[in-house]
């Protein structure tokens, strides 16, 4: 097992008090299966910001999407699909996602200087 990160979204810089987003690319592609993310937001929170974390090229896949004002860790799941017709197998998923690509971290409904840190344990 690896860690990636920390990650950062960097911090909002709107004009608003809230619902203002920031968001920032890793400057290295990450490798491996994400099977837990460390969110650490860093924030005024005056209501629990929504902290996005993505693959950057195409198609963007999303690792995790945590509405959050508390630090913790989480645990990305993949919805397994039919090997035959590509459909999804209902309530059926795999542990962590596989990636190999470069990282986006988005804040949103956050205050101005408000960002987030994410850690991705990989293996």
């Amino acid at each position: 097992m690896n860690v990636a990160g920390p990650f950062s979204s960097s911090p909002v810089l709107g004009l608003c008090l809230v619902d203002d987003t920031a968001n920032q690319d890793s400057r290295t592609p990450v490798d491996g299966r994400v099977v837990a993310v460390y969110v650490e937001p860093v924030c005024v929170c005056l209501s629990a910001p929504t902290i996005t974390i993505t693959t950057k090229g195409a198609p963007v896949q999303t690792i995790l999407v945590a509405a959050t004002d508390v630090a913790g860790w989480y645990y990305p799941r993949t919805v397994i699909h039919l090997n035959t017709t590509g459909a999804v197998v209902a309530s059926n998923y795999s542990q962590g996602v596989p990636i190999h690509d470069f990282v986006n971290v988005k804040i949103e409904d956050a205050a101005v200087g408000d960002y987030a840190n994410v850690w991705l344990l990989l293996e």
